[in-house]
């Protein structure tokens, strides 16, 4: 986010951590609890950054156009590089599905949702846009801005995917259409959760209590207590919330909240991170880090087993490990071989390809880039 001209370094600082844990989800090295903790709020916080980050457009051409050129325009660039770079290394991994049902998964919305088969976290990118442009539509309003958003945010929380899916179903017969039906009800799952959390991150960018005792910047002493407080608050409700809240209308909120404790927590540890120039170059191309992290996981794997049969180098990367300690390193040095990767790459496409990243207008409108 751009505030007098200058970006707000928390903000990046918050990016760089929340990147760093979906890569750390993906991997698939690390214990298990670490995936299990990722999955509370690593996603519900780059929705509330982007609610958080929106600003307002004059006109709803300016809100499409705006969110093409920074959302829809990345995802097809992006998304055709790495259906290339996965078509050149098909061979070398083992999916168990055909060449042709391989790229027909991934041309047909560049397989945006099918596990194994694609490009997963690309999905994010036109959910992004449909929540955004939703939202954005909704202030063009002042009168009624309010209560459009109130009433969204009650769709939302009121209806589940399971009884859109149910809704969908006498359209069913044809695979095609069953394709369609499922990446509906996906998107909507995507859509539904998004829309909450942009919209908190939203109000809490007017709330003048969030701004002076959780953004700005304090003393030390009061920055570890609240990150104390939050850490309290966020492993009670991760681990004890079904004993505490059992049978209550609670229940429901459970995803929400817990999400929020953790954006809350990480937002505290981030105004204590220094501003390093690596952790501001992360954060500020989390949208390529993204798209291309589990690429790049892939093709460290495929390096790993190359080596190991061809040079009787060691398993860098054992996916069995049988100690708490030994999945933690290899996970860790998993991690910083794909973030030393993505440095060059990130400077190659900043480079040679801004206007397909978002950097620079295809339709000559200003960006306001979220990611």
């Amino acid at each position: 986010m751009i505030s007098n001209g200058k970006r707000i370094e928390w903000i990046d600082i918050v990016r760089f951590i929340g990147i760093s844990w979906i890569v750390i989800y993906h991997i698939g090295l690390f214990p298990k609890t670490f995936s299990t903790y990722a999955s509370t709020f690593q996603l519900p916080l780059f929705w509330f950054l982007s609610g958080y980050c929106i600003s307002q457009k004059k006109s709803l051409k300016h809100i499409v156009k705006n969110n093409l050129n920074r959302l829809i325009i990345p995802y097809f660039f992006l998304g055709f590089v790495i259906l290339f770079y996965k078509i050149v290394t098909f061979p070398a991994v083992s999916y168990n599905i055909s060449f042709f049902r391989f790229i027909r998964n991934y041309v047909f919305f560049l397989a945006i949702m099918k596990p194994g088969y694609g490009i997963n976290p690309m999905w994010f990118l036109p959910s992004l846009f449909a929540v955004s442009t939703l939202f954005q539509i909704s202030l063009l309003s002042d009168k009624h801005k309010v209560s459009l958003i109130f009433i969204l945010v009650t769709i939302f929380f009121t209806v589940e995917p399971s009884q859109i899916k149910y809704l969908l179903e006498s359209f069913e017969g044809n695979p095609v259409i069953e394709y369609i039906i499922e990446i509906i009800v996906f998107y909507y799952h995507c859509i539904r959760e998004g829309f909450i959390f942009f919209t908190i991150g939203n109000i809490l960018k007017r709330n003048k209590f969030f701004k002076n005792k959780i953004t700005i910047q304090s003393t030390i002493k009061f920055q570890l207590l609240k990150i104390a407080l939050f850490l309290v608050i966020n492993y009670i409700l991760i681990y004890y919330w079904n004993n505490i809240f059992k049978l209550t209308f609670l229940l429901h909120f459970r995803r929400y909240i817990v999400g929020l404790s953790g954006i809350m927590l990480w937002i505290s540890i981030a105004k204590l991170v220094p501003a390093g120039n690596i952790f501001l170059f992360f954060g500020r191309n989390t949208l390529i880090i993204l798209c291309f992290h589990s690429p790049v996981i892939e093709f460290l794997r495929i390096v790993n087993v190359f080596l190991i049969n061809h040079i009787n180098f060691i398993n860098l990367f054992v996916l069995k490990k049988t100690t708490f300690i030994s999945q933690v390193q290899s996970g860790l040095l998993m991690l910083i071989l794909t973030m030393l990767i993505m440095i060059p790459l990130i400077r190659y496409i900043c480079k040679y390809f801004p206007c397909f990243i978002g950097h620079k207008s295809l339709l000559s409108v200003s960006r306001n880039v979220l990611l």
